[in-house]
Parts: structure tokens; sequence; C-alpha cells
């Protein structure tokens, strides 16, 4: 499992915000037809330092490529 966060901002009730995030994934399996293995995103939402909500994305990895730091 990759875990990551953001630096906290506020974000006033009934408004959206972006907060982009960049994971390292391990050796991950590729998405296929004939493999249709899905992964799933998480994201809390803190306030303080209560869990106010919670989502799951499910994704699949199509391809992955290799790049120097």
């Amino acid at each position: 499992m990759a875990a990551g966060e953001t630096p906290a901002r506020g974000v006033a009730a009934g408004s959206t915000a972006v907060f982009p995030l960049d994971l390292p994934v391990g050796p991950a399996k590729l998405w296929s037809p004939d493999s249709p293995l899905l992964y799933t995103a998480r994201a809390e939402v803190l306030a303080g330092d209560t869990v106010a909500d919670t989502v799951g994305t499910p994704f699949g990895i199509r391809s992955r490529t290799c790049s120097p730091r």
C-alpha cells in the first residue's frame, strides 16, 4: 500500500478543492480485459484529528514508465 499526505488547508463547507498527490507505485499489475485487476485510491477528509469523510475510487493501471530522478 502506498500512502501520502498533502499540506493541510481549509475548504469552506459546500465547496470543492483539488489536492494533487503523486505516489510511487511498487510492482503493480497492469489492467487488461483478460486480467481486469483494479486498485482502490482512498482519500480521507479530516476535521482536526477526526475523519469527517472518506471516499474510495477504483482504478486500473494500463501502462507504466520509468524515468530517472
